[in-house]
């Protein structure tokens, strides 16, 4: 999500209520962008370390109930 945020140049963060989908665009918003584009990035980095670790037997994985 985040590559592509950098070519369209707005980030889709949810929905907005009945006004549609919640964008942050970096020259509208750019503390919003910013933050967002951060929080994406992390989760993205835990979630592919957490693979890297279930795949090597590292890590358990999450509980299904």
């Amino acid at each position: 999500m985040d590559f592509r945020t950098l070519a369209t140049g707005w980030l889709p963060c949810g929905t907005n209520g009945l006004k549609g989908r919640l964008e942050f665009r970096p020259h509208e918003q750019p503390a919003g962008f910013w933050i967002i584009f951060l929080v994406y990035g992390a989760a993205g980095a835990w979630l592919v370390i957490f693979a890297l670790r279930l795949f090597t037997g590292m890590a358990e994985p999450l509980p299904l109930r």
